[in-house]
C-alpha cells in the first residue's frame, strides 16, 4: 500500500496534513474541489491504487458521481447523517464521523482498501455500468439487474473485443454451439437482454450491432 494515491475533495485542511505526515510514502496527495472535478480529469485512467476522502457535501449529484468514480472511499460526515447515507447505495464507501483522529482515519484506508482490492477482481466496468461477476448483477445509478451466467460471459465477451463479433464467433465462444444447427441463437439471447436492459434503466441500445457483428 505504499504506492497509494490519495484524492481529498474539499478538505483542504485535511489534504495539507496528509501531505505533511505521507502515510503512503510513495503515493501522492492531491487535493480536489469536488468529485465532478475528479471526473473531468484523466487522472482515474492515469494513476493506479486510488483512494477517495471526501466531505460529505448536500449536493443532488454526489452519491451519482461517487460511484461514477468507483473507487474506495471514506465519507467524512457528521454522525447523524451516516445512518441516512447508509440507506444508499454507495460502492467500496466506509464512513468516519466529525471529530476524529487522524490515525484513526489511516486505519480505515487501510481496511477499506484492502477491502477493496479482494473485491475488485469481481467487479468490472462496462460502459456507464459497474459489473459484479461474482454476484452476476450489474448496476447503474443504484438500479440492479440480475445477469445469467451467459449473460455475464457474453457482455464480458464484447467488452474485451474492441471489433464488431460475428455471430459465429459469439456461438462458438459463449454458448458454445454449432453455428449451422442454431441459426437464430444469438438474436433469441440478445433480444431477451436487451429487453431486461431496457426494463430496469430505460437503455435500449446497449448491445449494437452492424453487418460486421456485435458490439458494446
Amino acid at each position: 500500500m505504499d504506492n497509494l494515491n490519495i484524492f481529498v475533495v474539499r478538505n483542504k485542511e485535511l489534504s495539507n496534513i496528509l501531505l505533511e505526515i505521507k502515510p503512503f510514502k510513495n503515493g501522492e496527495i492531491l487535493f480536489f474541489e469536488n468529485l465532478l472535478s475528479i471526473l473531468d480529469s484523466s487522472l482515474l485512467n492515469t494513476k493506479d491504487n486510488i483512494f477517495i476522502i471526501t466531505d460529505y457535501y448536500d449536493e443532488k449529484n454526489f452519491i451519482k458521481n461517487l460511484n461514477k468514480i468507483n473507487k474506495p472511499n471514506i465519507i467524512i460526515v457528521n454522525q447523524a447523517k451516516i445512518k441516512n447515507l447508509k440507506n444508499d447505495k454507495i460502492f467500496n464507501s466506509e464512513y468516519l464521523s466529525i471529530p476524529f483522529k487522524v490515525n484513526e482515519l489511516i486505519s480505515k484506508i487501510t481496511i477499506c482498501f484492502s477491502k477493496y482490492s479482494f473485491e475488485e477482481k469481481s467487479v468490472i466496468n462496462i460502459l456507464e455500468y459497474i459489473l459484479d461477476v461474482n454476484k452476476r448483477e450489474i448496476i447503474k445509478d443504484n438500479k440492479k439487474l440480475k445477469l445469467t451466467e451467459k449473460e455475464v460471459d457474453f457482455l464480458l465477451y464484447l467488452k474485451d473485443n474492441r471489433e464488431p463479433i460475428s455471430r459465429e464467433k459469439i456461438l462458438n465462444n459463449v454458448w458454445n454451439y454449432s453455428f449451422k444447427t442454431e441459426t437464430h441463437t444469438v438474436e433469441t439471447h440478445i433480444h431477451r437482454l436487451r429487453k431486461k436492459f431496457l426494463d430496469t434503466f430505460g437503455e435500449e441500445n446497449i448491445i449494437k450491432n452492424n453487418k460486421k457483428g456485435y458490439s458494446l
